[in-house]
């Protein structure tokens, strides 16, 4: 079955078209146009991303690669074409040329060097090794517990008994004054 292309203003009455599904006894799918994934192409130089309206560069054919308009092409037919891009034999908007940029492989950025880095290796190289700490375990097992000496601990309870006896009468008497 053919297809054809009809072209509506844009407003809500004419979305209408997009549910009609059948036409007289004819079964009909009606889709909104699809926009090219390919980039825009100049028809006068055979360049991408630019339009011939704006470009002034030399000529180039599309079918022969030849210096000239492609409606001035006086290549038959039947001879090969010759890609103005890649010199490839095909015509130069096909969408296969490797010199598309919709078919070259992405390359990765290489990301900046950071001299402070590699200054900091280079300097980590030179120097002397550093020593190795003995691990957690290796440090306490040669530990014997330490005898606690209670009387000093008794010593220190009673002066802070003391202290705290002290302080509640001061805080009594502060309270006693805010109030």
């Amino acid at each position: 079955m053919p297809l054809f292309l009809v072209v509506l203003k844009r407003n809500e009455e004419n979305k209408q078209i997009f549910h009609i599904t059948n036409i007289g006894f004819f079964r009909v799918v009606i889709e909104p146009l699809k926009g090219s994934s390919m980039p825009p192409q100049c028809y006068r130089c055979q360049e991408f991303y630019h339009h011939s309206r704006l470009c002034n560069r030399a000529p180039k054919c599309l079918k022969c690669s030849g210096s000239h308009l492609t409606a001035d092409c006086k290549k038959s037919t039947k001879s090969p074409a010759k890609c103005a891009n890649c010199d490839g034999p095909h015509p130069a908007n096909f969408s296969g040329c490797p010199s598309n940029p919709v078919n070259r492989k992405q390359q990765k950025k290489q990301p900046n060097k950071n001299i402070w880095t590699e200054k900091a290796k280079e300097r980590a190289q030179k120097s002397t090794p550093l020593q190795q700490k003995p691990s957690y375990a290796a440090a306490v097992a040669n530990n014997t517990p330490s005898k606690i000496n209670t009387s000093d601990a008794k010593a220190i309870m009673q002066q802070m008994t003391l202290m705290m006896t002290q302080w509640g009468s001061l805080i009594a008497a502060l309270q006693e004054n805010n109030n």
